[in-house]
């Protein structure tokens, strides 16, 4: 009579059977569950024709001093990626681009790839990127002249900081300065990776190659915040040239 070969199916079932025996209940519960996945909510990376149209599930603004409007603005698509260039003057200029729709804001985290190049020593230039209100309510770059408040981060590039270096982060009502720090792929080589996440009550900004960075929320978000999240660029230097490429956004809710 042939023996039963001990890795036979029969074999690996009976070994698998007795494993699970002496597994506890939880265990098995564990294993059975594993982690709650993350789930995409928005996803665009930007790889479309060249187009002075951003593209579907986007809107443009401009903002010229305190007039914000819906126009056609510099955003556009180019070489596969969402682009930006312009030239600054001596008066306050914001374009910005945000999601047709709103996305929940809690336990969700933003991922793009962000390069950019931004000349000056003096005034107010650089890239932004928040969840914010509706554009009606934008008084600013960096704040609100009413609704909820910004969270996310910029390049804070103005006389303060001593020109093309620093970053804000907004949080809701608030914001911290960062004179030291550098918005990862602002005047670096290639594209950085960035994410921004709110959870907990706090909002962390990660750059590619940097620390994390944590604050707390100024206000509480409040039950099923929603917000549209928007790409923005700041313009207040007469002469001084701006380009911004972003790839890859990615919002993700983690619960």
């Amino acid at each position: 009579m042939r023996k039963q070969n001990p890795f036979s199916v029969f074999g690996i079932a009976a070994l698998l059977t007795v494993s699970l025996l002496f597994l506890t209940s939880g265990e098995r519960q564990a294993r059975a569950v594993g982690p709650a996945p993350e789930r995409l909510i928005f996803q665009d990376n930007f790889q479309r024709a060249d187009s002075t149209w951003v593209g579907p599930g986007w809107r443009e603004y401009t903002r010229r001093n305190d007039q914000v409007q819906g126009a056609d603005s510099p955003w556009r698509i180019h070489n596969g990626a969402l682009y930006f260039e312009a030239i600054g003057s001596n008066s306050y200029i914001e374009d910005f681009i945000e999601t047709a729709a709103t996305f929940p804001v809690d336990n969700v985290r933003v991922e793009f790839d962000l390069r950019a190049s931004v000349a000056t020593s003096k005034g107010y230039v650089g890239p932004t990127m928040f969840w914010s209100g509706n554009a009606s309510e934008r008084a600013g770059a960096s704040n609100v002249s009413s609704g909820p408040g910004h969270i996310g981060v910029a390049a804070f590039n103005s006389w303060e900081t001593g020109g093309a270096r620093g970053l804000v982060i907004s949080t809701h009502g608030g914001a911290q300065v960062y004179k030291d720090q550098v918005l990862s792929g602002v005047n670096q080589p290639g594209f950085s990776r960035i994410s921004i996440t709110v959870q907990n009550g706090k909002v962390t900004y990660q750059g590619q190659n940097s620390s994390a960075l944590t604050v707390a929320l100024t206000q509480p978000l409040g039950a099923g915040a929603q917000r549209h999240w928007t790409f923005g660029a700041r313009l207040y230097d007469a002469g001084v040239s701006q380009v911004i490429e972003i790839r890859n956004l990615k919002i993700t809710a983690l619960q």
